[in-house]
């Protein structure tokens, strides 16, 4: 879900100013101080703009500028040319002078000083700001406004190495500008990365790591967002005070196009281009779908503020525009396959014919034979139809093992440069949606030819190890071509009784008496001696589970973190579509031991391909996290109490996880869930904020070894072997390993002939050798055909991957928005920051946070300690309101009590006077006038609905069939909160306005309610 803190713009007009570099000759003396990267606009600031490069350890951040702030703007801004940049679009770029970096961050705790400071009566913010944006006051002046002491030989020594131009190789101009991100670090020999300060005499706290700053130079690749803008129109009227033009034509209706994804710009609306018509008469709460062009209407995605209106998606009350909306602004491929890809398929699909086990393909190793392993079997999620992956184990003695990893073997039926191929690659991976997949493969295959289900016989790409138990040692390990069979559909649920049921200590006899009407019928089990099938899987589990602990326990102590938060899932009607409940997605020891498993997998596979191919081989890395926010998850440890809060690798981060987490465990019912539990939920959420995302990569492309580590997982190689119904990456890889096994049965017969061949014949061609060249021939059809094409491959994958995440993520959002507008929910949340208007505050049942507004209610006044850089405490009292307001609640209260009494005498008796039910009428009408008077002040809580009111009550009450949340929680004024506070919300859902949002309130009590 979606981080909500920040503030939002309401006009999106964005320009980044850029200098003008058109003259050839002034570019190429600039080629060393040149960088390419890809924009990413803040979402909840569009004035600013990130960029990351590979050798600093901080973004570098843009300025952008809004059209109608020109008269604000320095003069120096002024004179840029300005250079129309937006979201995702690949920039050219250079890096302004360290110095300038430094004063930019001094200007900004400058304005933040002076935000904290202002009391009613003084200058705005705006003239502020023009006052500290001079540049003539010096840096130590600077210094001195921000209250930062003692630096004054720091800054010197700064100045003094930065004051020209950063000159020298490329090496060395990345090397000077990392030394003046770290140069005031006080914590740089802790640093990630090299070229590091060593003399930290120049620490200066307050500063830490000094944030780059960038102006746009060109505009290398436009976004594809650029052909994909979502949004409304909204409609103005622009003066024209040309006075030659007619009277007629002085008043003009124009259009513009309000995109819903807030880092994109707002665009004019070019009416005589546009395919839709009409556009006056498009109601304001249409979303449309339109395309950048140019002023001719010739090119879609161009680099103008221009846009055609292409067409009309649907009403934003519908769950079903929404969804059409994220697949249009994700690029995700919804549409039916072409007759050219389904041509590619099997032309008839039988199960009841089986797989023929000859090898098809000469060329390539035999197909190992594993149909008699009778405890194969999928783990996998309740509804789930693609399933990629099976597996096994049995025990050979004592202290042995045998594992198989079984991956359906998709790359058998989607053949390198088909139409189907590159269809797959194109798509890249499978959409997950609430209520829908949108699948790669067609569905012949993705859920009948390749999926692995139970009772038929499945072409697979295997691998299987002798492990030692003890230690988890692999002894022996084979990777190939298979036909396996596995015997039964288990979900996480069903193999969860089974892990539960072993750690109950009872038998594999009595778990298959309990389990077998439970795991039951042709789609869940074979059939043919089905008790025997379901004591091979219970066995098999058993013995998975045992060697997935021990490779977990390996993983931890080689420096693996892991980091989870609460999902969200959904029960969905079949028939509508919508969502019938939302519950939180538990993550069990039974997902974790398939999680084990594919992770051996993955990385014993990642290891093979780089070894043979290290050139064009497909693996995933993670790049170590977000130095400056990793600085500030230390900081807020520390100021917590947690010195020994130690972050400095992932294995250190993971211990320190997990002290806090015993703590917590230890302390859980002294503390009543408080304290150290609310440390530890905010702690677990930023350590996730600065984890960079996980890509794709060609090892062609980064010949150094260290920059292929895994930083999560503390892997050397990894790479994604075991998802190839769903993700493209797995069917490449899969053509690695089989080219790779073709390659060592090459090695082998080669060794073999030799071994053979007499000396007299061991110069001249033998048929051997004309084998190997045929075999090459096969190699060369599975390999990507260079470098730069396994590049291209993996940046698409990258793409499409991201695109994935974040079409789920919205649409889970718009479904909980959904959900919450029928149904508020009242949960637990922990503050963690505390702002006189509003609280940023982590909610670790649905595992995101959100923007609690406490400022501007009804009834309530907020109060916080002026000057503190982080604001410590916020306090809340109740506003005493007009004696009317109050004389009214307390009325209303009465009469709630008295009249319901009333109201129910008068439903039980039909006899009632005349005048009694004038006297109630009376009470009715009196009721409704109060209750205008006394709004937010009628019920038990303050500024809470009926409805929200009815669910508090419920949360509440002993016999709640749902979650019991103690009446300690609720809010009792005055309130005083401090980050890392319990605070009870509300949630409500916005749905059906131009934009879902989830709302919080604070359940505070009434003063004025008995």
């Amino acid at each position: 879900m979606m981080n909500v803190m920040g503030k939002e713009d309401d006009d999106d007009d964005a320009l980044l100013t850029a200098k003008n570099n058109d003259d050839d000759a002034s570019m190429k003396s600039l080629v060393k101080s040149l960088f390419e990267g890809v924009l990413r606009v803040n979402p909840h600031d569009p004035s600013e703009a990130y960029v990351s490069v590979s050798f600093l350890p901080v973004d570098v951040k843009f300025r952008l500028f809004h059209d109608n702030n020109d008269d604000h703007q320095d003069e120096d801004v002024k004179k840029k040319k300005k250079i129309f940049a937006v979201d995702q679009d690949k920039i050219l770029f250079t890096l302004e002078s360290p110095i300038e970096w430094l004063r930019q961050e001094l200007r900004e705790k400058s304005e933040a000083k002076s935000r904290r400071e202002r009391r009613p009566g003084s200058t705005s913010g705006r003239q502020q700001r023009r006052g500290t944006t001079s540049g003539t006051t010096s840096l130590v002046e600077m210094m001195e406004k921000c209250s930062i002491r003692g630096s004054e030989e720091s800054v010197k020594r700064f100045e003094n190495l930065y004051k020209s131009c950063v000159r020298g190789t490329e090496e060395e101009v990345q090397k000077a500008y990392e030394g003046a991100c770290r140069f005031f670090s006080s914590n740089s020999s802790n640093s990630n990365g090299s070229g590091s300060n060593k003399n930290n005499g120049d620490g200066i706290e307050e500063i830490e790591l000094l944030r780059p700053i960038g102006t746009v130079v060109k505009i290398i690749e436009p976004s594809p967002k650029r052909t994909r803008l979502v949004g409304y129109i909204v409609d103005e009227k622009r003066n024209n005070t040309n006075s030659n033009t007619n009277s007629k034509n002085k008043s003009k209706k124009s259009f513009r196009l309000k995109p819903t994804d807030s880092r994109m710009p707002t665009c004019d609306i070019d009416a005589s281009l546009s395919e839709l018509k009409d556009l006056e008469n498009v109601p304001e709460n249409v979303i449309v779908f339109a395309s950048m062009i140019d002023t001719d209407g010739t090119a879609k995605g161009a680099l103008s503020r221009a846009c055609s209106v292409e067409r009309i998606i649907g009403p934003s009350d519908s769950i079903e525009t929404h969804t059409a909306k994220i697949i249009l602004e994700n690029d995700i491929k919804d549409e039916p396959f072409t007759d050219e890809v389904l041509a590619c398929l099997p032309k008839e699909w039988n199960d009841d014919n089986g797989i023929e086990l000859e090898n098809e393909d000469e060329k390539e190793p035999a197909r190992k034979d594993f149909r008699s392993d009778i405890g194969t079997c999928t783990i996998d999620p309740e509804t789930a139809r693609d399933l990629d992956d099976s597996l096994f184990a049995t025990r050979i003695d004592k202290n042995t093992i045998r594992v198989c990893v079984h991956i359906a073997d998709v790359s058998h039926f989607v053949q390198p440069n088909t139409a189907l191929d590159e269809e797959a690659l194109i798509r890249a991976t499978s959409n997950y949606l609430c209520d829908r997949v949108v699948p790669m493969l067609p569905r012949l295959l993705s859920e009948i030819a390749c999926s692995l289900n139970p009772g038929v016989d499945r072409y697979a790409m295997s691998c299987e190890w002798i492990i030692r138990e003890s230690d988890g040692k692999i002894l022996e390990e084979w990777f190939g071509r298979s036909v396996m069979r596995s015997r039964a559909k288990l979900s996480y649920g069903d193999a969860q009784r089974m892990l539960d049921a072993f750690d109950a200590s009872m038998t594999d006899e009595a778990i298959v008496n309990v389990e077998k009407e439970k795991v039951s019928g042709e789609g869940k089990i074979e059939q043919s001696s089905k008790d025997n099938v379901l004591l091979e899987v219970v066995k098999s589990v058993r013995l998975l589970q045992s060697v997935a602990k021990t490779l977990r326990e390996n993983r931890v102590e080689n420096g693996s973190v892991r980091l989870d938060q609460a999902k969200i899932g959904f029960e969905i009607d079949q028939e509508t579509k919508l969502p019938k409940r939302a519950f939180q997605y538990e993550l069990r020891e039974s997902n974790r031991v398939i999680e084990d498993l594919m992770l051996l997998a993955n990385r014993r596979v990642a290891k093979r391909i780089a070894d043979y191919f290290p050139n064009v081989a497909l693996l995933r890395l993670h790049p170590p996290p977000n130095e400056k926010k990793m600085f500030e998850l230390r900081e807020f440890a520390q100021a917590n109490g947690l010195n020994d809060f130690d972050c400095s690798t992932s294995g250190a981060l993971h211990r320190s996880l997990e002290r806090l987490r015993e703590t917590v465990r230890r302390t859980d019912e002294t503390m009543n869930n408080g304290g150290v539990n609310a440390i530890y939920e905010i702690i677990n959420l930023l350590a996730t904020k600065p984890m960079q995302l996980a890509q794709y990569f060609c090892t062609g492309q980064l010949p150094e070894e260290e920059s292929w580590r895994h930083y999560a997982l503390a892997f050397d190689r990894y790479t994604h072997f075991t998802s190839p119904i769903r993700r493209y990456p797995d069917i490449l890889v899969h053509r690695l390993l089989r080219a790779s096994l073709v390659v060592e049965e090459q090695e082998k017969n080669k060794k073999k002939q030799k071994n053979k061949m007499m000396s007299f014949f061991s110069k001249k061609k033998s048929s051997d050798d004309v084998v190997v060249k045929k075999s090459n021939k096969l190699v060369d059809y599975l390999l990507p055909t260079s470098t730069s094409s396994c590049i291209q491959i993996a940046t698409q994958c990258n793409i499409k991957k991201a695109s994935a995440k974040v079409a789920q993520d919205e649409h889970s959002f718009v479904y909980f928005c959904y959900h919450l507008a029928r149904n508020p929910t009242v949960t637990l949340a922990i503050a963690r920051i505390v702002g006189r208007k509003h609280l940023a505050c982590f909610l670790p049942e649905f595992g995101f946070e959100v923007k609690v507004e406490i400022g501007n209610k009804r009834h309530l006044t907020t109060k916080q300690s002026a000057g503190t850089p982080n604001p410590t405490m916020v306090s809340i009292e109740f506003e005493a309101s007009s004696e009317s307001a109050n004389e009214a609640a307390q009325k209303l209260i009465e009469l709630g009590e008295n009249g319901s009494e009333k109201d129910k005498h008068a439903d039980e008796d039909e006899t009632e006077n005349e005048e009694e039910g004038k006297q109630n009428s009376v009470s009715w009408i009196e009721r409704t006038k109060l209750l205008k008077k006394a709004r937010g002040l009628s019920g038990a809580f303050l500024n809470l609905t009926k409805l929200e009111e009815e669910r508090v009550l419920m949360a509440l009450s002993s016999d709640s069939t749902e979650k019991i949340i103690s009446k300690d929680a609720v809010g009792a004024l005055p309130m005083r909160i401090r980050p890392a506070d319990q605070v009870l919300v509300v949630l409500t859902g916005k749905f059906g306005e131009k934009k879902p949002e989830i709302v919080a309130n604070l359940v505070i009590n009434n003063p004025l309610f008995a």
